[in-house]
């Protein structure tokens, strides 16, 4: 579910499509279960989020849940979502942080229910809701396939099923996920990459020589000197033409490029 080599992953196309209906459509329990998680919950040093009072009733309310399909599609929902929510707002960063934090507590649980630890090398995992199986091509060590969700009854398929490369584990993943409709969406491999922007053309380099720098003024809001414009020290009229020379705005200064 990560973007190929070379490609760029569509975040606003994987928002519209997906992930925004399936927060849209979010079950009650869940909805104002996420509400409740505090955007700013600290890490341990295995970079789980720490439960509050050491889970306490936030505990009681994720182990409330008893359908691991449910469990598991909120916190891959969750991830997403944090991982493209529009940032119009900056209100949303909180949200956002929020879904993040709320995708890692339901790892946790989800793992204590499948008996899989923490150990990110480990041959099937749990990692934002699903389960990852590592693919024992000899050319991708420490590759994974996200075969489905996270629940027990898939767990059970996978280890009944020794087969572990990557064709192997993509046909199986196919059997376990619809591929269409939101949720399917993102499991589909390369559906929202994209080709990178073309880089625009570099400037050819000025020859060397006096050039005039035309610099704006110290108290920029961020308290650099920007050089707007490299110009031949006999260019003043192009200086001039270019909008650049203003006494109030912008100093000029004698400089020797290389």
């Amino acid at each position: 579910m990560n973007s190929a080599y070379g490609k760029v992953f569509d975040h606003a196309e994987c928002w519209r499509e997906a992930v925004g209906p399936l927060v849209a459509a979010r079950p009650p329990e869940v909805a104002a279960l996420v509400a409740r998680v505090d955007p700013e919950l600290p890490q341990d040093r295995e970079c789980n989020v720490v439960w509050p009072d050491d889970g306490g009733a936030l505990r009681r309310s994720f182990d409330a849940i008893e359908d691991d399909a449910v469990l598991a599609q909120s916190a891959l929902v969750a991830w997403r979502a944090y991982m493209t929510m529009p940032r119009a707002a900056e209100s949303i960063n909180d949200l956002a942080a929020r879904e993040a934090r709320y995708s890692d507590l339901t790892d946790q649980v989800l793992r204590a229910r499948l008996g899989l630890g923490h150990d990110v090398h480990a041959s099937v995992r749990v990692l934002w809701g699903c389960l990852d199986v590592r693919v024992s091509d000899r050319d991708a060590e420490y590759a994974y396939v996200a075969v489905g969700l996270a629940t027990r009854e898939n767990l059970r398929a996978v280890q009944e099923d020794a087969r572990r490369s990557r064709a192997d584990l993509r046909a199986f993943r196919d059997r376990l996920v619809p591929k269409d409709g939101p949720l399917g969406y993102l499991f589909v491999e390369g559906r929202y990459d994209r080709d990178p922007a073309p880089e625009p053309p570099r400037p050819a380099p000025a020859p060397r020589g006096l050039y005039m720098a035309a610099r704006a003024p110290v108290d920029t809001p961020d308290g650099r000197i920007v050089v707007l414009a490299l110009l031949p020290l006999d260019d003043a009229a192009g200086a001039e033409a270019a909008g650049i020379v203003d006494g109030e705005t912008v100093s000029l200064a004698r400089v020797e490029r290389p």
